[in-house]
């Protein structure tokens, strides 16, 4: 299904990073001057480091190239014909050809001249050009002075100018009022807006709109949502449990720091380190939930150590790539073939990450963890008032169940038995007694249990108690046990090594409590103390609902037990009677106990009809558990009181420790500043230090791609020797300096940006202009480009009205098709997905639930990254699904019928008015005459067809959809798939 378009046609190309080099100068011309930085290094490190480079393991011939005193061991400088280097790189012979065919990496004809060249030249060595300080270079004299608005223009146009090139015109105002808005804030002007700076005419009238853009709390969201990718920002863990987490905190202050214009060496420092500052505020401890949001797996299939060093792994390669537009992650198996990094400098910098707790096991893994409360103050006074009122129903002394007298205190024992019980094979009552007990124990033989007669007997509702002496070799028993889990009846079990379940240790005593006997949902505890080993042991489970759970071995409680869960405030009633020396298998009793047990005593608070105070606690402890999931824990960084020591990992395997670094940087981006710790606080304060020239180079262009759409380097994530050249080196440089000059004043690089004449250029461009320049790397005209996946479903949302602006605050759930989720994730994640209410499930995409391992289709489809990793840039595909997407995604429909309904009710008159009204808000333009014409001719068109089927006319609005007064359902329906169409034009998707 094609997508319509009647705007304008638009040339898309493929950035070509030998045009890039091509665009930089014509470096292997025969009169040129060879840069080794720009022209040789790339070749040299995409065609030979990889077996003549550092990692000893892979290296040929014992012969390195990636250094000067290797590669003069094969050249003589001034003489290419005298050079072996030379000499094999243009070889014919397969035998002695340089890089060998079966390299599959050729180097070209210009590849060879230029290698040629540079030996003639005297092969100097140099450094690649990222690695070079930074210097602050005037801008260029230029000879077309009246173009130029502010000093980016200088450096573009003197580019321009030699390449016998000239600007293109400024764009109209209605595009460039677009243009602002979708650049500073990822929205669209209003009709409103477009007339009133087009009818502004005083000359600083595009500076006051900036200015006011700026300002907004959608710029800060426009800025966000480029840094969200950077932090691998989501609501959900990851990896296949993918369970929900509490990180929206962390994106709203983001969000703030944006709001408020925060110094980026600042932004950086907290967000790295904000809880080793001097008396940290709240505030500055929820910034470190940057490095918080790396996955985390949940459960029991993997190795915790491996896992925990994944984390790290994460954290490493994320400031790389982030803040240093390095790829240091290459370093963590061997040292990096193409950029100076060695695998022990990825290992200080794991040393540096290597302190953050990481506390306890399978489901219940986390890291450090911030207590924020609740939202409002009245849902803690509410909280309070219920924990009152349960410890006053506690302390009030309930009822038994009907027919259930015993159920107060129940024993077993040979002086005691229970005649009512049913017996199950033969257990005896003669048994040892423990020492200094009285009365004989009860036997059982493996095959033997006693049943309750009533399933209501023991259905606890409220604390219980089990305990008992025990005394057995049995690996796998339940003692006390009212669950089945293969029949979907689970309450509660207690016994030794968890009915063979993996997560237990055979004869280590395990017990679960579950408030859903469909699927568990509860608390499950794993004793540390070994109890089968044939000695007497007293033993005991005690559980408050919504509190706790503890094991009680020999008196005293297990304090290194593993808890998994929470404990619900419930538990679930079954009609499975509770069996002692058995649990259930499918309805039969099975997992049965063999040996002694003496004095069982099991007792708690039981609910039934004739005892309201049960009923009344069970109601109180679920409201209480209600407003408890509205508490905030938000997911922090911190750091353990004794350091970890660490290891370089041998091949980059966790478990394979080779010799012990010390936290540090980079050897070839200097140290840590003098008197800075050894920890994440003098990381973040070596990154924005100024004492090397990555982190400023990277920050400016990441500020440049977010307003012209672009980097001037094109692999924001790799400023290393395999990543794209700049293609405007002094003007990234102008703008690195300029940034850390202005007190790492990001604004005032934006505006500066914002501001210039090149932003303010037409993106049209000649046929001649394309076929020269295709991917706009001169920057001679604005470069068009499609809108992010947020901004697309953004766009629909404001244009049809729907659109919630508000800011902050909990992720939400637009609608999604039913039980998408349902059999892709465990029963301990999110589903069923259950959407926002209200107009909460229309607001911006930034605050869309952001589930790792299962994206929103829709902004997957116009690829939003899952976030699972950091992300530096997008890829952008343009794929006919994501027309299916524009014309039948429920959110775009529901858009369609909005904006249709919008442009009925505000706009009366005629067809023409309304349709110029459609275009005027979706693409802040009046349509020109023939597309006039093909819009009203699809409106009769749609109107013929849908008063011929009513029917079909209300399934194209759905049932709640505006009421317009006067507008019959069939009217309705053909304006909406106009407003589809539009919606869905190549120039709404798109930033011209």
């Amino acid at each position: 299904m094609r997508r319509h378009n009647i705007g304008r046609t638009v040339v898309r190309a493929v950035t070509a990073t030998c045009f890039a080099a091509a665009l930089a100068g014509p470096a292997w011309a025969i009169d040129a001057a060879i840069d080794f930085g720009r022209d040789v290094l790339p070749i040299l490190a995409g065609h030979c480091f990889q077996c003549h480079g550092s990692d000893e393991e892979f290296r040929k011939a014992d012969l390195r190239l990636d250094t000067a005193d290797g590669i003069a061991a094969t050249l003589v400088a001034g003489k290419p014909d005298e050079s072996e280097f030379v000499r094999r790189i243009e070889s014919g012979d397969p035998d002695e050809m340089m890089p060998p065919p079966a390299t599959k990496k050729p180097l070209s004809e210009e590849q060879k001249l230029i290698l040629r060249r540079w030996v003639k030249q005297g092969a100097a060595w140099g450094r690649h050009w990222a690695f070079e300080p930074t210097v602050r270079p005037e801008p260029p004299a230029v000879k077309n002075q009246a173009w130029v608005r502010n000093p980016i223009d200088r450096f573009v146009l003197a580019k321009l100018e030699a390449e016998g090139l000239a600007p293109a015109p400024e764009a109209s105002r209605e595009t460039l009022v677009r243009r602002l808005f979708l650049d500073l804030t990822g929205l669209p002007p209003t009709p409103g807006d477009v007339a009133a700076f087009v009818a502004d005419t005083k000359p600083d009238a595009y500076t006051r709109l900036v200015e006011r853009l700026l300002a907004s709390d959608h710029h800060a969201e426009r800025l966000a949502q480029q840094w969200l990718d950077l932090a691998r920002y989501a609501d959900t863990w990851g990896y296949s449990g993918d369970d929900p987490r509490t990180a929206w905190p962390w994106r709203d202050w983001v969000l703030e720091a944006f709001k408020t214009n925060m110094p980026f060496d600042q932004f950086v420092i907290e967000q790295l380190a904000g809880d080793l500052l001097e008396n940290p505020t709240q505030s500055q401890k929820i910034a470190t939930g940057f490095h918080a949001n790396a996955m985390m797996a949940l459960g029991n299939t993997y190795d915790y150590e491996e896992y925990r060093t994944e984390t790290i792994y994460d954290r490493v390669g994320t400031t790389g790539t982030a803040l240093l537009g390095l790829t240091v992650g290459c370093a963590r198996c061997h040292d990096h073939v193409f950029d100076p990094v060695t695998q022990k400098d990825y290992f200080k910098l794991f040393a540096i990450f290597n302190n953050i707790p990481h506390e306890g096991k399978y489901f219940g893994v986390h890291g450090p963890r911030l207590d924020l409360g609740f939202p409002d103050k009245s849902m803690e006074e509410k909280r309070e008032a219920i924990v009152a009122e349960i410890k006053r129903l506690e302390e009030t002394p309930a009822e038994p169940a009907a027919g259930a007298a015993s159920l107060a205190e129940l024993r077993i024992d040979g002086a005691k038995a229970i005649p009512t019980w049913k017996t199950i094979g033969k257990p005896a009552w003669d048994g040892e007694s423990p020492p200094d007990r009285q009365g004989a124990s009860a036997s059982f033989d493996g095959a033997s249990a006693l049943q309750a007669p009533n399933a209501a007997d023991f259905a606890f509702v409220g604390k219980f108690r089990i305990a008992c002496a025990i005394k057995t070799t049995d690996p796998v028993a339940d003692i006390v046990s009212k669950y089945d889990w293969t029949a979907a009846e689970r309450s509660f079990a207690f016994g030794i090594g968890g009915e063979g379940d993996r997560l237990a240790k055979p004869g280590f005593l395990c017990a679960w409590v579950s408030s859903n006997a469909k699927q568990f949902t509860g608390v499950q505890i794993f004793s540390s103390i070994m109890v089968a080993d044939g000695q007497w042991h007293d033993i005991a489970l005690e559980f408050e609902p919504g509190t706790s759970i503890r094991l009680v071995i020999d008196g005293k409680a297990d304090e290194a037990a593993v808890v998994l869960g929470e404990p619900p405030p419930v538990i679930a009633v079954t009609p499975r009677p509770i069996l002692v020396g058995a649990g259930y298998r499918n309805g039969q009793p099975d997992f049965h106990y063999t040996g002694l047990l003496h004095g069982l005593s099991i007792s708690g608070e039981v609910g039934s009809p004739t005892n309201p105070v049960s009923k009344e606690l069970k109601t109180l402890r679920k409201q209480m558990a209600e407003i408890d999931k509205q508490r905030v824990i938000a997911d922090v960084m911190a750091e353990l009181p004794q350091p970890r020591d660490t290891f370089i990992h041998k091949r980059g395997n966790y478990n394979a420790p080779g010799d012990k670094v010390e936290p540090g940087v980079p050897e070839m981006l200097g140290a840590l500043p003098a008197g800075a710790p050894a920890n994440r606080l003098g990381l973040a304060q070596w990154l924005v230090s100024g004492t090397h020239p990555l982190t400023a180079r990277v920050a400016a262009n990441r500020l440049w791609s977010a307003v012209m759409g672009v980097g001037l380097v094109r692999t924001p994530g790799d400023f290393g020797t395999r990543g794209e050249p700049p293609t405007h080196r002094a003007l990234l440089d102008w703008l690195a300096a300029e940034l850390v000059a202005s007190g790492w004043d990001q604004r005032h690089v934006v505006r500066l940006i914002a501001t210039s004449a090149a932003y303010r250029q037409s993106s049209d461009a000649s046929a001649e202009l394309v076929a020269r320049d295709p991917a706009n790397l001169l920057l001679a005209r604005a470069t068009r480009r499609r809108l992010d996946a947020e901004q697309i479903r953004d766009v629909a949302l404001a244009a049809s009205g729907l659109l919630n602006r508000s800011v902050g605050g909990p992720s939400v759930k637009p609608d999604m098709p039913a039980h998408l989720f349902d059999d892709l994730v465990p029963v301990q994640s999110d589903a069923p997905w259950k959407p926002s209410p209200g107009s909460a499930r229309h607001r911006r995409s930034l605050y869309v639930t952001w589930k790792r391992m299962l994206l929103n289709p829709t902004l997957a489809t116009f690829d939003a990254p899952s976030r699972e990793v950091c992300v530096a840039q997008r890829v952008v595909t343009n794929t006919p699904l994501q027309s299916f997407v524009l014309l039948n995604d429920h959110a775009f429909v529901e858009a369609a019928v909005a904006l249709a309904a919008r442009v009925l009710a505000e706009h009366p008159g005629d067809d023409s008015a309304r349709l110029d009204a459609a275009m005027r808000i979706v693409v802040s333009r009046s349509p020109s005459p023939r597309e006039l014409e093909t819009l009203g001719a699809l409106l009769a068109d749609m109107r013929t067809h849908y008063t011929a089927d009513a029917a079909a006319a209300q399934a194209l609005i759905g049932p709640k959809a505006p009421a317009v007064k006067d507008v019959p359902p069939p009217e309705l329906a053909a304006w909406t798939v106009v407003a589809s169409t539009v919606l869905n034009l190549d120039e709404a998707i798109s930033r011209q």
